[in-house]
């Protein structure tokens, strides 16, 4: 599973220097100081300094008109923090000086996130529906999830199963409806779909996998062979998939007699013929990498075995590997 960093409420919640500026639709007109202290804010060279200069304000201008731009503004700074830990500490430091429950819903997709990239994953999905309450349609946040989620399923963990299907569904379905998040430029949004949309299938793949939904893994990790048919996760899973199906097929053979026996290896022999398919693509596609070497090693034997039993020898068997080396 790919790192999955970006600078989550900086895409979404993109705060000019002139959000911090005086409206004219202020309530109250703000005083000369409360502007000369919003401009510190805005003026000082990082966060730390930025959180110095907020409390400051605070102190002298907590009832201040101009508090929500300076809590909106801070929550697209934190936004810029792709270090799970340092969001982390300074959500903790924001929310001791914006306490209200607006202020608190501002920075929930940010705690979330912070969460996930920590892989404090079923924290992040406890705190998850009450962020989307607030963003429903926070794309970047509904793919962190659902890749985290897909990433627990993959080791059989399954606790979050449910919402990572809910959560990379959507994802995928506002992606595909080109929902680009606002603030977004077209080339984030581009190399994103690129990038995340078969991560997202897989990870959906490996839900299904893990809840024993065979129709679902199929359909979800074909979809990532169409997308990126350079991936040897898919075909490893389908392999098995096909695999375990030969088994199956061949129990029922040595179970049946007369035509139906006949019958019964033709398709036996098709389910193998998809499994030596998806296995030399494993094995052309995983060679030489030292990441995928325990893979690579546990399928060699089994597709050696059956290349031979449906070949005779392993003659080809290097030809058909170079074909899907990639």
């Amino acid at each position: 599973m790919k790192a999955f960093h970006f600078s989550l409420l900086r895409i979404l919640l993109v705060v000019a220097v002139a959000a911090l500026a005086v409206s004219a639709q202020d309530k109250k007109e703000p005083s000369s100081g409360e502007v000369e202290a919003v401009k510190k804010i805005n003026a000082a060279k990082d966060l730390p300094a930025k959180f110095k200069a907020a409390e400051e304000f605070m102190k002298k201008n907590s009832k201040s008109s101009l508090r929500p731009k300076v809590a909106d503004y801070l929550v697209g700074q934190i936004g810029d923090v792709t270090d799970g830990a340092q969001r982390q500490a300074a959500i903790e430091t924001y929310l001791k000086m914006f306490s209200s429950d607006s202020e608190k819903d501002l920075i929930l997709p940010a705690q979330v996130d912070a969460l996930a990239l920590v892989d404090k994953v079923d924290e992040a999905f406890k705190l998850a529906p009450k962020a989307f309450e607030k963003s429903p349609d926070n794309v970047i946040l509904l793919t962190q999830l659902a890749l985290k989620g897909g990433a627990q399923a993959a080791q059989n963990q399954t606790q979050n199963a449910e919402l990572t299907k809910q959560y990379g569904t959507k994802a995928i379905a506002l992606i595909e409806a080109d929902k680009k998040p606002a603030g977004a430029t077209d080339d984030f949004w581009n190399n994103f779909k690129k990038q995340w949309v078969p991560e997202l299938y897989q990870a959906l793949g490996f839900v299904a996998f893990a809840t024993k939904d065979e129709a679902e893994t199929k359909v979800n990790f074909q979809k990532v062979i169409d997308l990126n048919p350079t991936n040897p996760r898919s075909y490893y899973v389908l392999g098995n998939i096909a695999d375990n199906e030969y088994q199956h097929a061949a129990v029922d053979y040595n179970g049946a007699s007369g035509a139906a026996k006949a019958e019964l290896l033709k398709k036996a022999e098709v389910i193998m013929d998809q499994a030596i398919d998806y296995f030399a693509h494993v094995v052309g596609l995983t060679e030489g990498k030292a990441e995928f070497k325990p893979v690579h090693d546990q399928v060699l034997p089994v597709l050696q075995e059956y290349y031979k039993y449906r070949k005779g020898s392993l003659t080809g068997l290097d030809q058909l590997i170079a074909k899907y080396k990639k």
